[in-house]
């Protein structure tokens, strides 16, 4: 998909796209306002599922299941995520208010995390997934759980780039 801008989607699991063993390239796309009633804000990805997304934005969107609502913009199971240059801004769930990632690759590179609000987990909940984070900023992302602002990792293979 290129230059797509989908606004204002609502569905029960990923409230723009839900997709199961599929490949997804985005380039230059904006997806903003959408809410799932249950988990993925934006997307919901499973079994296998592979999305590379360049310079996309995810901005406002919410997962808003009644009890613990997952991934304010990507929800993801056994799949890849790789963002490039990428935006998440005010998105909203409980656990992983931008991703939340089981048994999953994800890698993030030259992107923007900021102003995500988890109410109990921050930005990223990664769990047991192997990660790749270089040059992306983390800031003004909140939580419940103060110490989990940012980033839950746990039980994962960890690569994070610094460059001073």
């Amino acid at each position: 998909m290129n230059n797509v801008n989908i606004v204002d989607g609502k569905a029960d699991f990923g409230g723009a796209i839900y997709a199961s063993g599929s490949t997804l390239i985005l380039n230059d796309c904006n997806f903003s306002n959408n809410i799932a009633t249950t988990n993925g804000g934006v997307f919901y990805l499973s079994q296998s599922t592979t999305l590379t997304a360049t310079n996309c934005k995810f901005l406002n969107n919410k997962a808003t299941a009644q009890y613990n609502p997952y991934g304010g913009a990507f929800y993801v199971t056994s799949s890849t995520l790789n963002f490039i240059s990428c935006t998440f801004d005010k998105n909203e769930a409980a656990y992983g208010s931008a991703v939340y990632a089981m048994g999953s690759d994800f890698s993030a590179k030259n992107s923007n995390f900021t102003y995500n609000k988890g109410q109990q987990v921050g930005t990223l909940y990664l769990y047991s997934s192997n990660v790749f984070i270089d040059n992306s900023l983390f800031e003004n992302n909140t939580s419940k759980v103060s110490s989990l602002n940012s980033v839950l990792l746990q039980q994962l293979h960890l690569l994070i780039v610094l460059l001073l």
